[in-house]
C-alpha cells in the first residue's frame, strides 16, 4: 500500500496536529462526504465536504517519489491555513480504506452478492450428510462433558430419573437400556433433533453407568412401565415396554402398534473416543420398541382415555409432547373441517382488496400459520389485518399481537383505523403501564415493537394472545439471537409473519423464520444442513453452495404465499405511496425541541423585522435538517432512525429483490451519509447532485440504466433537474419537501409516460412529533413564497407587508398546537444557529465562539429607523431578477403600536456609520470567499436615504 495510505503516517505526518486528526478521524467515521470523481492519469481522487461554514473539496493526486515509490500530493480549499487540516485527514482514511477493501478502481461500490441459488462445485470437498449427522451427535456428547448437569437417580437404571441443567431447569429422563443410550428426554432438542438423544440422556446414561453399584442386577431389571412418546423423524408416535400383564392391554397395544424392525438409526456410529471421551454408543432396535400405524389419533385417544383415566391406575404414561401432538393434530382436523364451508367475508373492510390481496387474505385466515411473503408496495399490512379480523370471525379470536419494528408502530395503528373499525392500542410506557395495557385493555388488537416485547414477555404469555403477527419478520432471521428466543417462545394458537425478503443472502435466514411459523416444517438444523448444504470438509461450518433446493420449495407450499408485481401488475394502481412514521432519537428530540423553542420566540413577537424572517427560514431548516440526521446541525454526531430504516428497506427490495431505486433528499451531507451505508452494503450506485459537470450527468443516468448491477441511484433536487429514469419503479424520499409539487415533480421523474414499469411505489420517511409531521398533514403555504422564503429557488418575489402577514398567518397556523400549549425557552440553539466566526477562529478550527444573543442581533440591526418621528411605509424586499445587487429597505415598527421616535440622527452620520458597516463586510467577505460585495469600478454610493418615505436603503452584492 502507498505509505501516504498508512494510518501512523496519516496520523503522525499528515495531520497538521494529533487533535486535527482525531476531528479528521471522527469525520471519517460519521461518513459526512462523497468521493465524487476518480481521474486515471494521473491517478487522482476527489472528496466533497460539507461543513459548517461552507463546501469543501479535497484533492488527493498520486505522484512519484525520489525512490520511485508514489505518494499523494493534497490540497482541501477549506481556510485551514496549513496541510493536513481534518478534511484532507478524513479523505486519507477513506481512501487508505477502500484500497484495502480492493474497492478500487472504480469509486462505486462492487455488486450485490447474489442471490441465494443451488451451486455445485466438484472441485470443492464436502462432507457428506452421514458426516453431518455425525457431528451433530459428536456435539451433544461434547456439551454432557462440558456442561454443569446434575442428575437425581430414581429407583431403577432402567426408568425415569430428573437431571437438571445449568440454570436450574429440570427435565424427566428415561432410560429404556442399560447397555445402549436409548430413552427419551422432556427437553426441546429431544424432541425436535430426529436425532434420538440429546446431552441430558447421555449425561445419565454414562453416570449411571459408572456407578458403583452392581451391573448385573440391572440386567435383570424390568422396565417398570409402557412409555408412549412422540417420534419426530417418522411424525408418529411410538411405544416401548418390557412386558404387559394385561391381555387385553395387550391386545389393544398390538392392533394399534408396530414392532420397527428396519428404522434407520442416525446415531448408530462406532464407538470412538475423542479427547479422551467415548462417544458415538450405538443403539440396537428391539422388539419392545413400536410404531403408531391408524390413520388418526381417535384410538390412541380412546386408549388413554380408558387407561389414564381410571382409579386403579395405568402402567401406561403418556408423555406431555405426545398430548401435545395429538391436541394439535386434532385441532387441525376441526380447522380442515370448519374451513371446508367457510366462507371468507370481507365486508368490513373500507377498501376493496385487489384480487391477489383476497387470495392472499384467504389463504392465510383457513390456515393455522401463513407466511406472506410479497413484494414490497403490495399491500402486506392490508391483508395481515384483513387476516385478523376474519379469524376472529371464524374461531372467535379476541386478542391480536402484532409485533413490528418500532418505527411502524404507528403506521400499524393508522391502517388499521384506515382499514376497519377494530380498536387497536400501541404499547407504551412504563413497565406498569405496559403491563397494564396488555392486561386490562380489550382492544383487539396491541401493537408492540421487538424490543419491548423482550422485556415484556413474561406478561404477553399471562397474556395469552390467539394470534400473533410478525412485521419485517427478517429481524429474526438469526435463530442464536435473544430476539428470535423471545419471540418462538410466544404463546399463541394461530400465527402469520410477513416479510418481502424471508430468504435474503443465506438459506439459514428462511429456516430461522419457519422456526416460528411453522416449527418442525424444515426439519432440526443438522438435518436440514445434511440435506440442503454443502459444507466445506477442510473449513468448519463454511457453506460452499446448496443443493436440493426444489425439496424446499415443495415444503412450503402450504405455508408461504409470495407474489410479485411482475405477477399482479394489472392489478396495481399507478402510483402506490407508504409513509414510514419513525421516532426521533433523544439527541434530535433535544435539538429539534431547542430549534422550536426559538422558533416560538420569535412568532409571538408583535414586530417581524427581516432578520426575524431569515432566522425564522434558518430554524425551519434546522427543524428539518435534525430529523434526518444530527450530523447535518452538529456535524459531530449522527443519530439518525431514518438511516437504520433505509437500510431495512434497501435489505430488503434492493438487496433482497433486485430492484434498482432512487433515493431524493433535499441535502448533500444526508446523501453523503447514505452514500456510505450504500458502500459498506456492497451496493452498486450513482451519486448526484448539483456539483456534477452537465457533460458527466448523461453518463451517470445511462450508466444506472444500462448496468444491471448498478441498483441505486442518489440524487439531490439540486441535481435531479431534468432526470428521466423510467428503467426504475422505487423511489425513496428522506423528507419530504415544502413544496407538493417538488414531491410531484420528483415522482415524475421515474413516472413517464412509456416507462418499462408504469407502476411506481413511493416510500416517504418521516419524523413522528416533529415539523416533518406538519409538513405532512398538508398545511402548504403559497408555493412562490415557500420557494423564495424558505429555498431560495425564485428569482424574484416582493415580499410586501401583505405578502409577510401572509407567510407569518400560516406559520402561526403551521404551529398553532405549540403556540397554545407554550415551549419552554431554549435560546442556546438560536445563539449556535446565528452566531458567526471570525476568520482567525476558522482558520484555528476552534468550534467554540461567545454566542450572540437574538437581542442583541436585533439591536445592532436595527429593527426600525425612524426619521422625523414619522410612521415610515411598509419594507421593501426587492431583488432584482438581472441583478447581484440587493435594496434592503430598513424595517418599519408595526402599524398598529405606538412608540416614542427615537433621537433624530443626522443623515451624515447615519451614513458614516452604515459605510463602517459595509465595509467591515466587505472585509469578511473577501476573507472567507475571496469574492468583494461591491466591484472593484463601483461609484461607493451603496447607501441612499429617502426621508419621504422613511428608507434606508443598502445595496451590495449577494
Amino acid at each position: 500500500m502507498n505509505r501516504d495510505l498508512k494510518i501512523d503516517h496519516i496520523r503522525n505526518d499528515l495531520a497538521a496536529s494529533r487533535k486535527i486528526y482525531e476531528r479528521g478521524e471522527n469525520l471519517y467515521h460519521l461518513g459526512g462526504y462523497a468521493l465524487i470523481d476518480v481521474e486515471d492519469d494521473p491517478l487522482t481522487y476527489t472528496y466533497s465536504f460539507t461543513g459548517t461554514h461552507g463546501e469543501y473539496e479535497v484533492v488527493l493526486r498520486e505522484e512519484e517519489g525520489e525512490a520511485g515509490e508514489g505518494h499523494f500530493d493534497s490540497s482541501c480549499t477549506c481556510p485551514y491555513p496549513e496541510r493536513g487540516c481534518k478534511h484532507t485527514v478524513a479523505a486519507y482514511l477513506d481512501l487508505s480504506g477502500r484500497k484495502k477493501n480492493e474497492a478500487f478502481p472504480e469509486y462505486r461500490s462492487s455488486s450485490v452478492p447474489d442471490r441465494v441459488k443451488e451451486e455445485v462445485d466438484e472441485s470443492i470437498e464436502v462432507l457428506t450428510p452421514e458426516e453431518v449427522m455425525k457431528a451433530a451427535v459428536d456435539a451433544r456428547f461434547d456439551r454432557s462433558f462440558e456442561e454443569s448437569l446434575s442428575l437425581s437417580r430414581g429407583d431403577l437404571f432402567r426408568g425415569q430419573h430428573t437431571v437438571r441443567g445449568e440454570k436450574g431447569k429440570a427435565y424427566t429422563v428415561t432410560v429404556y437400556d442399560s447397555e445402549s443410550i436409548q430413552g427419551h428426554c422432556t427437553c426441546a432438542d429431544f424432541a425436535s433433533s430426529n436425532l434420538g438423544m440429546c446431552k441430558h440422556l447421555i449425561f445419565t446414561h454414562r453416570t449411571l453407568r459408572n456407578t458403583k453399584k452392581g451391573e448385573p442386577e440391572t440386567r435383570d431389571e424390568s422396565f417398570p412401565f409402557i412409555h408412549l412418546t412422540w417420534d419426530s423423524r417418522m411424525s408418529k408416535p411410538v411405544i416401548f415396554y418390557d412386558q404387559i400383564v394385561d391381555d387385553e392391554l395387550r391386545s389393544t397395544i398390538q392392533s394399534l402398534f408396530t414392532p420397527i424392525t428396519d428404522m434407520p438409526i442416525p446415531y448408530s456410529t462406532p464407538q470412538h473416543k475423542k479427547n479422551g471421551r467415548k462417544r458415538g454408543a450405538p443403539l440396537c432396535v428391539t422388539q419392545r420398541l413400536g410404531v403408531y400405524t391408524e390413520s388418526d389419533m381417535v384410538p390412541l385417544y380412546r386408549l388413554y382415555e380408558s387407561y389414564l383415566m381410571t382409579e386403579e391406575g395405568t402402567p401406561l404414561l403418556f408423555d406431555d409432547h405426545l398430548l401435545e401432538k395429538m391436541n394439535t393434530i386434532f385441532y387441525e382436523k376441526e380447522m380442515e373441517r370448519s374451513t371446508e364451508s367457510a366462507k371468507v367475508d370481507l365486508s368490513f373492510l373500507k377498501v376493496s382488496p385487489y384480487p391477489y390481496q383476497k387470495e392472499g387474505i384467504v389463504f392465510s385466515a383457513l390456515r393455522k400459520s401463513t407466511l406472506i411473503a410479497d413484494e414490497m408496495g403490495l399491500g402486506k399490512t392490508l391483508q395481515a389485518i384483513a387476516v385478523a379480523v376474519v379469524k376472529k370471525q371464524l374461531f372467535g379470536f379476541s386478542k391480536t399481537l402484532v409485533v413490528c419494528p418500532a418505527s411502524l408502530k404507528s403506521q400499524w395503528a393508522q391502517e388499521i383505523q384506515k382499514f376497519t373499525d377494530e380498536e387497536c392500542l400501541v404499547i407504551a410506557g412504563s413497565r406498569d403501564e405496559r403491563r397494564g395495557q396488555y392486561l386490562s385493555d380489550e382492544s383487539f388488537f396491541k401493537i408492540t415493537n421487538y424490543e419491548a416485547l423482550m422485556r415484556d414477555i413474561t406478561t404477553v404469555d399471562q397474556w395469552s394472545p390467539d394470534f400473533v403477527i410478525l412485521d419485517e419478520a427478517q429481524r429474526i432471521k438469526n435463530f442464536e439471537t435473544k430476539t428470535h428466543q423471545a419471540i418462538n417462545a410466544l404463546p399463541r394458537t394461530h400465527a402469520l409473519v410477513i416479510t418481502g425478503t424471508p430468504l435474503e443472502n443465506k438459506l439459514e435466514d428462511l429456516y430461522s423464520i419457519m422456526q416460528f411459523c411453522a416449527p418442525g416444517l424444515l426439519t432440526p438444523l443438522w438435518a436440514f444442513a445434511a440435506t440442503h448444504y454443502r459444507l466445506s470438509r477442510d473449513k468448519k461450518n463454511k457453506i460452499v453452495g446448496y443443493r436440493n433446493l426444489d425439496v424446499i420449495h415443495e415444503k412450503l407450499k402450504d405455508v408461504l404465499i409470495r407474489r410479485t408485481k411482475k405477477e399482479v401488475f394489472e392489478s396495481l394502481p399507478e402510483i402506490t405511496q407508504n409513509t414510514y412514521t419513525l421516532p426521533l432519537h433523544p439527541k434530535q428530540t433535544q435539538i429539534h425541541q431547542g430549534y422550536m423553542s426559538g422558533l416560538m420566540q420569535i412568532i409571538e413577537k408583535k414586530f417581524i423585522s427581516p432578520v426575524d424572517l431569515l432566522l425564522m427560514q434558518k430554524l425551519l431548516q434546522a427543524m428539518r435538517m435534525v430529523c434526518d440526521s444530527t450530523f447535518l446541525v452538529d456535524k459531530k454526531t449522527s443519530y439518525s432512525p431514518k438511516l437504520s430504516e433505509l437500510s431495512d428497506i434497501i435489505e430488503e427490495e434492493v438487496i433482497g429483490n433486485r430492484r434498482k431505486a432512487v433515493i431524493f433528499t433535499e441535502w448533500t451531507m444526508m446523501e453523503n451519509l447514505v452514500s456510505r451505508q450504500l458502500e459498506e452494503k456492497g451496493i452498486r450506485h450513482i451519486l448526484f447532485n448539483g456539483k456534477v459537470p452537465v457533460a458527466k450527468r448523461q453518463v451517470l443516468i445511462d450508466e444506472f440504466r444500462d448496468d444491471p448491477d448498478c441498483l441505486v441511484f442518489l440524487s439531490t433536487d439540486a441535481g435531479g433537474v431534468g432526470l428521466n429514469l423510467q428503467n426504475c419503479d422505487l423511489l425513496i424520499n428522506v423528507e419530504l419537501p415544502w413544496n407538493p409539487a417538488r414531491l410531484n415533480q420528483r415522482i415524475g421523474r421515474i413516472h413517464r409516460i412509456g416507462q418499462s414499469s408504469s407502476k411506481v411505489n413511493v416510500i416517504n420517511l418521516v419524523s413522528k412529533n416533529s415539523i416533518e409531521e406538519k409538513i405532512l398533514a398538508g398545511i402548504h403555504m403559497k408555493q412562490e413564497l415557500f420557494n423564495a422564503v424558505l429555498t431560495g429557488s425564485a428569482d424574484a418575489v416582493e415580499f410586501s407587508r401583505e405578502e409577510q402577514n401572509r407567510f407569518l398567518s400560516q406559520i402561526r397556523e403551521l404551529f398553532q398546537e405549540e403556540i397554545e400549549k407554550g415551549v419552554e425557552s431554549s435560546p442556546s440553539f438560536i445563539n449556535e444557529l446565528i452566531e458567526e466566526q471570525t476568520e482567525q477562529e476558522m482558520l484555528s478550527e476552534d468550534e467554540t465562539s461567545d454566542p450572540i444573543s437574538t437581542d442583541s442581533v436585533s439591536e445592532k440591526t436595527g429593527s426600525s429607523v425612524d426619521i422625523e418621528g414619522e410612521e415610515p411605509e411598509e419594507p421593501a424586499l426587492d431583488i432584482a431578477k438581472d441583478s447581484e445587487v440587493a435594496d434592503i429597505g430598513e424595517e418599519s415598527e408595526d402599524m398598529e403600536e405606538k412608540k416614542e421616535p427615537s433621537p433624530q440622527m443626522e443623515d451624515a452620520q447615519l451614513e458614516a456609520v452604515l459605510n463602517q458597516g459595509l465595509s467591515f463586510l466587505n472585509t469578511l467577505t473577501m476573507a472567507t470567499s475571496g469574492k468583494a460585495l461591491f466591484s472593484g469600478d463601483s461609484d461607493g454610493n451603496h447607501i441612499s436615504i429617502d426621508r419621504e418615505k422613511g428608507e434606508v436603503v443598502l445595496r451590495f452584492k449577494l
